[in-house]
């Protein structure tokens, strides 16, 4: 009898740790959903700044709004009640190298390519890749988590 009571006690903590991992992977989606919206958020922001035919002043908001997606994807990172390991480091690395893509597409774009589609479009990619990189990441190190 006691066997039994405790191959049921088993069994029931067996399910609640499996619901509890669904119920964290499930979680996990959203930071991904997050930092992929702000990579397309950089990515437009940049085509903005380089191929919008506008005046300076919708450019600068463009670039602002480039600068904040990166500050906010470390805010993201930072704010998270619970964070894999070397999280945020590598949200820091990644926003030094997306500060640094940034800084080279436009400055470069802005007096060198000016209006060339190849380098705009070349250059918003790669500054979508941190982005990308961040949620490989997260999804990644949930899965590993969670196993």
């Amino acid at each position: 009898m006691e066997q039994d009571l405790d191959r049921r006690e088993a069994a029931e903590i067996l399910d609640h740790a499996d619901a509890v991992g669904r119920r964290i992977r499930g979680r996990a989606r959203w930071p991904a959903l997050t930092v992929t919206g702000l990579g397309a958020l950089m990515v437009c922001a940049v085509l903005v700044v380089g191929l919008a035919p506008v005046g300076p002043a919708p450019r600068a908001v463009a670039y602002a709004t480039a600068v904040l997606t990166l500050i906010a994807m470390n805010w993201y990172a930072y704010s998270r009640p619970v964070a894999l390991r070397r999280h945020l480091t590598v949200h820091y690395v990644l926003t030094g190298a997306g500060v640094l893509l940034l800084t080279v597409t436009v400055s470069m774009g802005l007096t060198v390519f000016t209006g060339s589609v190849v380098w705009w479009s070349v250059g918003a990619a790669l500054n979508g890749l941190p982005f990308l990189a961040a949620v490989l990441v997260n999804l990644v190190g949930v899965r590993r988590a969670t196993r």
